[in-house]
């Protein structure tokens, strides 16, 4: 949810300077918006995976202890779900890009917020 709280805050600060005679700013909180968009969506597709490969090697072994095909079945029809594990297979570079995006647009909402209506 912490993702998606640092795209909305970009998009509402982009929504709000455009329109207004900052031409320059406007343009970098699209790029910023874009940029918040897309590390998120590849830090999620990294903790999925991780999931995903969880699941698997638990399948995996639940048919090397040589469990029931009923209890294989019925672990392998539940939801896949993320852990707070499956989030430490993201890359630090990427964590710290998608942390310096994500500031820089809260930064900008106050920006927009002032220019908008306080100025």
């Amino acid at each position: 949810m912490g993702g998606w709280i640092s795209v909305i805050a970009s998009l509402i600060a982009t929504i709000l300077l455009y329109q207004t005679a900052h031409l320059y700013l406007f343009v970098f909180s699209i790029i910023i918006t874009i940029s918040c968009f897309w590390t998120f969506g590849i830090m999620h597709n990294y903790a999925i995976c991780s999931a995903k490969m969880r699941h698997e090697r638990t399948l995996e072994n639940m048919k090397l202890e040589g469990r029931p095909e009923e209890d294989i079945a019925a672990f392998d029809n539940r939801i896949i779900r993320t852990s707070p594990h499956d989030v430490n297979v993201v890359p630090d570079k990427l964590a710290f890009i998608n942390m310096i995006a994500s500031i820089t647009g809260y930064i900008f909402l106050f920006i927009a917020i002032y220019l908008k209506y306080i100025k």
